[in-house]
């Protein structure tokens, strides 16, 4: 007899499949699949017993794979995952998206505290003398979304353990690699200096003895927290919106004052970067406390700026890199929004797999969906895909490119033994064609 949990996660199921089952596209069909996998199951389950989980839906958002919204208390999942998740890579990312997702929802009465802190540091600020210093009110919000979403991606990770696990009962990391993807980089490093890729797991991390990581150890903890939330620049993608956030309500609360006080001064805001650990500009109306100040009654004049100094000859934006010209055809076909070592970062996992030349990519099949950069070959069956959120720096992509190119010397050897390679050494999540 099935249990209340489940019985509500059917109903889910229904109203979903009431929603999205008209469409030309299985969504509904693979949103069933995707809660069918048997830990995505157990976890929607959990979630739903805590009363954390009433209902699903999509998102069709570039770059969003999917959320949880705990206010409403719903999961939601990419409508590009949930259309092709009939292709095993695809129905693996909509696993390990859904895990750290859920994981979210299991988390839920600290997601919840964690905001509700937040808006209450934010009216005690608002109600203290000038200025207000919002500084501590982020870094607590910070601080804890750095656990939260450290929590998540090892959740995702053991997911994808589970899932390898199940189709070889002796998966090593590159199996896991593949199922993880684009949350693989997380934890498992690749060498790609020798012939065949190499994969370990990164320092600081320990797993038991099924391969997974248990985020109640301190030291996995912190470690996927540096490894995935600092690493993507968390902190600063999140400072923009909180900061126009603080700014709204120091705004409304202003004019409701004005009311009463006409004379009284527009609100002093600011926040100290430095001691965020964060950089970029600021909303308009905020000022940097942590930005350094000349000391009183001494001028400065400034002097000339400094040119910029010159990519080192590892970096493919120079003309002179044999990879400039495979570099410019991908920096034409993405958005702004992929900065320049993202590009350099999906090229070089679109080598290994195994379209190392410009001439091998079909530009028509290269795109950000669902947070992805896609790159497809012209001979089916190459693809590739990465997260413009884990490439590391531009100096870094670099050093790997350059080692990819010592241990490939003959490009024309290379081009016979491309489906070979491709299958058995690149760690790669393909994406499927049309994308």
């Amino acid at each position: 007899m099935p249990s209340p949990e489940e019985d509500k996660l059917a109903r889910m199921l229904r109203e979903f499949q009431d929603a999205h089952g008209s469409r030309p596209e299985p969504i509904a069909r693979h949103m069933q699949q995707l809660l069918d996998t048997p830990e995505i199951k157990s976890m929607a389950l959990e979630a739903i017993r805590r009363g954390n989980l009433e209902k699903l839906g999509m998102v069709d958002e570039p770059m969003v794979g999917g959320d949880y919204d705990a206010n409403t208390k719903s999961l939601r999942m990419s409508k590009t995952l949930l259309t092709f998740a009939d292709k095993q890579f695809v129905a693996d990312k909509a696993a390990v998206t859904a895990a750290h997702e859920l994981q979210h929802a299991l988390d839920r009465p600290r997601v919840v505290q964690r905001d509700g802190k937040f808006d209450e540091d934010i009216r005690q600020t608002v109600a203290g003398a000038p200025p207000h210093d919002y500084t501590a009110a982020l870094k607590s919000y910070f601080d804890e979304t750095r656990q939260l979403e450290a929590r998540a991606s090892i959740s995702a990770f053991n997911v994808a353990v589970d899932i390898a696990k199940r189709r070889d009962p002796n998966a090593d990391l590159k199996q896991v690699y593949d199922v993880a993807q684009d949350n693989a980089p997380t934890f498992i490093a690749v060498d790609s200096s020798k012939q065949s890729n190499a994969y370990a797991l990164k320092p600081g991390l320990a797993v038991d003895a099924g391969g997974k990581i248990d985020p109640g150890r301190p030291d996995n903890l912190e470690t996927a927290a540096r490894n995935y939330y600092d690493a993507a620049g968390y902190s600063e993608r999140l400072l923009g919106s909180h900061l126009e956030y603080i700014r709204d309500y120091e705004n409304t609360i202003h004019e409701r004052l004005l009311k009463s006080y006409p004379d009284r001064p527009a609100p002093q805001i600011q926040v100290d970067t430095k001691a965020l650990g964060v950089s970029g500009p600021l909303p308009a109306g905020i000022d940097d406390a942590g930005a350094p100040k000349p000391a009183p009654g001494v001028t400065r004049s400034l002097a000339p700026a400094a040119p910029a100094p010159a990519e080192p000859a590892s970096d493919p934006r120079r003309a002179d890199h044999p990879d400039h010209a495979y570099f410019n055809l991908l920096r034409g076909k993405l958005p702004e929004s992929v900065p320049d070592n993202a590009v350099a970062h999906a090229m070089h996992q679109a080598k290994l797999g195994g379209m190392r030349d410009p001439a091998q990519v079909d530009p028509d099949q290269v795109a950000v969906h669902s947070g992805q950069v896609w790159i497809g070959g012209r001979t089916p069956g190459f693809r590739s895909s990465s997260d413009p959120t884990q490439a590391p720096p531009m100096a870094e992509v670099g050093a790997q490119l350059e080692a990819s190119r010592l241990r490939s010397p003959d490009p024309a050897q290379h081009q016979a033994q491309e489906p070979k390679d491709a299958k058995q050494d690149a760690p790669r999540a393909p994406a499927p064609a049309g994308l």
